[in-house]
């Protein structure tokens, strides 16, 4: 897995480079996505190269539920947050993964 994705000691070249299989996109790209157009752009783009490399994705700092309708809507993606007492599979109820 990589952790906090989007912070700048990762990098895309991770994704190609190591045998992963679960990619974690840091709080700062995630936190505003209900209301930066610019972060739920970058956030989706991110969901959308992971879904084609078959790849998980966890996705930090899910603390509001509109964070959390607007994930359920990009597909297969599990939410770590304060909204959850642990990671979630963003459409079900709190359980862990």
């Amino acid at each position: 897995a990589i952790d906090d994705f989007g912070m700048g000691h990762s990098s895309l070249s991770y994704i190609k480079n190591f045998p992963i299989n679960t990619l974690k996109i840091d709080q700062s790209l995630s936190r505003d996505i209900t209301y930066n157009l610019h972060s739920r752009k970058m956030v989706t783009s991110i969901i959308e190269m992971c879904a084609s490399l078959n790849l998980k994705v966890i996705v930090e700092y899910i603390d509001k539920i509109q964070q959390q309708l607007l994930l359920d809507e990009l597909g297969d993606v599990h939410c770590q947050g304060y909204l959850t007492d642990c990671q979630v599979k963003c459409a079900t109820s709190c359980r862990k993964t």
